[in-house]
C-alpha cells in the first residue's frame, strides 16, 4: 500500500495533540507567558508544565498553523535543495527573518571553492519574498545613494561572495557596509553647486536601515573589522556531506522520487513572513547569560548582541501563539536551547577554538587515553593527512584546552592531554548550558 504524501513530497505524519510536548529543541509548543523565579526556600521545586496550544485563529497563515514550525522550516528547507546543513540553514532563515526588527543579523558562510556556501544562502533567501530583499555582489560607493531612502529599510541585504582581499582599497570599499550593520544606516558628504550663491556647498545624504546582512567568501582570513561583525558559519566539507551532496544529484533522475510541490513550499513561506510584526522582545534572563558569555576577548561585545538577535527571532516566528502583553513578547528557556544548539559552532569561530569545534567534540569523544599523540588523533577523526590533526591540535593548545606535554623529535610524534581533570566542557565554554539557566530559576 504505498504512502501518502503531502504536496512537499513527504509523508503524512498525524498531527500531535493540542497539548503534545514537540522536539525539545523547537518552539512547537506554547511557552509560559510570564517567566517567574523559584523562590528560594523551595530549591526542589518542579519547572511548570506547559500549558495548551491555543486553537489556531482561522486568519493565520497555514505554516504558522504547524505543530511544530521548526521541524516544517526544516522539511522545506530541504524540500527547497538545500542539503544537509540543516542547522546552518535554520539559523539562516532565523537571520533572515529578524530583517523587521532594530538589531537585525548578519551571517557570512566560509569554506573551500564549491562547498556550497552561496548555494546555502540562495536557498534559504528563496523562501522570503522579493519586495524584501536586495541581492547585490558589488556596490560602488555612489550606487548606495542612488536609491531612495528606505531603500534598505528592514531588507534581506544578500551580497553573494566577497573576496576580502587585505590591501587598504579593499578594506575602504567595505566601509559603508560596516556603516549600515554597525550603525543601521549609511551618510556622506557631497558637494554640490549653488545656483543662488554661485557657490559650492556640502549637502549630507543619509540612507536608513537596518539590514539582515549575508555573504559567502572563500578567503582563509577575513578583514577584522568586518568578521567581527557576523556570525560565521562554516559549511560542512566531510567526506559524508559530499556524499550527500552527490546523491541529491542523483536523486533527481529517480523515477519513483514523489514530486515536490515548490510553488505551494515557497507560496506558504511567504505568506507567513509577510504576517510577521516587529514586537519588542524580553529576555528575563539576559543577566545571567551576559553575566556567563566569555568576556576575555573583546569580540564578546559584538558576540553578546548576536547572541539575544537569534533569541528575539525565535520568539518572533513564533509570535502567532504566544500571548502578547502591553505590545511585548517574552522569550522563554526553550527559546533560547534553540538558538543555543545554532549558536554553538558560530560563537566557537568567534570566541572559542575556532572553526574546528566540531572537530574537538570528536576528539573528545573518541580519544580516551590520558596521554595521547598526533598520529592518535589522525587515526580516530580520520583525517588523510598530517595537517588536519596539526592544525586542530594547535588551536586546542593556544585555546588552553590541551596541553602540549613534550615537542616532536625526529619520528617521534608530540604528545598532548587535556587541561583539567575531566577536560574541557566545549558546549559551555562559549556559551551557559541551557540548564545553568534553568538552574537560576528561569523557565
Amino acid at each position: 500500500m504505498p504512502v501518502p504524501r503531502n504536496r512537499t513530497g513527504n509523508p503524512i505524519i498525524p498531527r500531535p495533540s493540542a497539548n503534545g510536548a514537540g522536539s525539545h529543541e523547537t518552539n512547537g509548543r506554547l511557552p509560559s507567558p510570564s517567566p517567574k523565579r523559584k523562590k528560594e526556600s523551595t530549591p526542589t521545586q518542579q519547572s511548570p508544565k506547559p500549558r495548551p496550544r491555543p486553537k489556531p485563529k482561522p486568519d493565520l497563515p497555514e505554516l504558522a498553523r504547524e505543530p511544530d514550525l521548526i521541524a516544517a522550516i526544516r522539511r522545506d528547507l530541504e524540500a527547497v535543495g538545500l542539503v544537509g546543513e540543516q542547522d546552518n540553514g535554520l539559523l539562516t532563515y532565523k537571520i533572515f527573518s529578524s530583517r523587521i526588527q532594530e538589531k537585525p543579523g548578519a551571517v557570512v558562510t566560509r569554506g573551500a571553492s564549491g562547498t556550497g556556501k552561496t548555494t546555502l544562502l540562495n536557498k534559504v533567501a528563496v523562501l522570503f519574498p522579493s519586495d524584501c530583499k536586495i541581492e547585490a555582489m558589488n556596490m560602488s560607493p555612489a550606487s548606495w545613494f542612488n536609491t531612495s531612502e528606505v531603500h534598505f529599510k528592514h531588507k534581506i541585504f544578500l551580497a553573494g561572495e566577497r573576496k576580502h582581499a587585505q590591501d587598504d582599497g579593499s578594506k575602504d570599499a567595505g566601509a559603508l557596509l560596516r556603516q549600515l550593520l554597525s550603525e543601521r544606516r549609511v551618510n556622506r558628504g557631497v558637494s554640490t553647486f549653488d545656483e543662488t550663491t554661485k557657490g559650492w556647498r556640502t549637502e549630507f545624504v543619509e540612507r536608513e536601515g537596518p539590514v539582515a546582512y549575508a555573504e559567502s567568501t572563500t578567503s582563509g582570513s577575513v578583514f577584522e573589522e568586518d568578521l567581527n561583525r557576523m556570525l560565521q558559519l562554516c559549511v560542512d566539507e566531510s567526506e559524508g556531506q559530499t556524499r550527500k551532496v552527490v546523491e541529491s544529484i542523483g536523486s533527481e533522475y529517480d523515477p519513483e522520487k514523489a514530486p515536490v510541490d515548490l510553488k505551494f513550499v515557497i507560496d506558504r513561506h511567504h505568506e507567513f513572513q509577510q504576517s510577521l510584526r516587529p514586537y519588542k522582545v524580553l529576555i528575563p534572563y539576559w543577566k545571567t547569560l551576559a553575566e556567563r558569555l566569555p568576556a576575555k576577548k573583546v569580540e564578546c561585545r559584538r558576540v553578546a548582541q548576536q547572541v539575544f538577535t537569534v533569541i528575539e527571532a525565535a520568539v518572533l516566528l513564533t509570535q502567532h501563539c504566544r500571548p502578547e502583553r502591553d505590545g511585548c513578547l517574552t522569550a522563554t528557556v526553550d527559546d533560547y536551547a534553540l538558538a543555543r544548539r545554532l549558536l554553538l559552532a558560530p560563537l566557537h569561530a568567534s570566541l572559542g577554538v575556532g572553526k574546528d569545534y566540531q572537530n574537538a567534540l570528536r576528539l573528545k569523544a573518541k580519544v580516551r587515553k590520558f596521554v595521547f599523540s598526533t598520529p592518535d588523533v589522525k587515526q580516530a577523526l580520520g583525517f588523510d593527512n598530517d595537517m588536519g590533526p596539526s592544525r586542530l591540535l594547535k588551536g586546542l593548545v593556544e585555546a588552553a584546552l590541551l596541553v602540549r606535554l613534550t615537542e616532536q623529535k625526529g619520528r617521534t610524534p608530540a604528545t598532548y592531554k587535556w587541561a583539567g581533570k575531566a577536560g574541557p566542557d566545549l558546549e559551555s565554554m562559549v556559551l551557559p548550558s541551557v540548564a545553568a539557566i534553568r538552574e537560576a530559576g528561569f523557565t
